[in-house]
């Protein structure tokens, strides 16, 4: 829901999501942002990079490949957690009000 990905192809919607185990960008618009300069060492790269991609007025677009790529994302739950743990501080903009008010919703829910 966060990310709307029937939203993401119309170029008037801020909507943008990138998947850290594949993303395919034209050579020449990842050159034209600037490459992964201005996203340098975020644990987000792969969300920030399909920003900078939509707010260069580049397309964007987000397709269900099912069958066609196949990673392993995490071996061990405790992998997942910590995979999780990383990304999502970096997802909410490190913003510690924002944690504490989702884990009590969370909690009430």
């Amino acid at each position: 829901m966060y990310a709307r990905p029937w939203k993401i192809r119309d170029p008037k919607s801020g909507a943008h999501a990138g998947i850290g185990a594949f993303n395919l960008v034209r050579a020449s618009s990842y050159r034209a942002m600037g490459g992964h300069v201005a996203i340098a060492m975020r644990p987000d790269d792969d969300m920030k990079l399909a920003k900078l991609v939509k707010l260069r007025g580049c397309r964007s677009d987000f397709v269900f490949g099912k069958g066609m790529l196949f990673v392993e994302w995490y071996a061990t739950w405790r992998e997942l957690a910590a995979g999780m743990e990383k990304n999502m501080f970096a997802g909410i903009g490190y913003n510690v009000a924002a944690v504490v008010a989702a884990s009590v919703a969370q909690l009430l829910l």
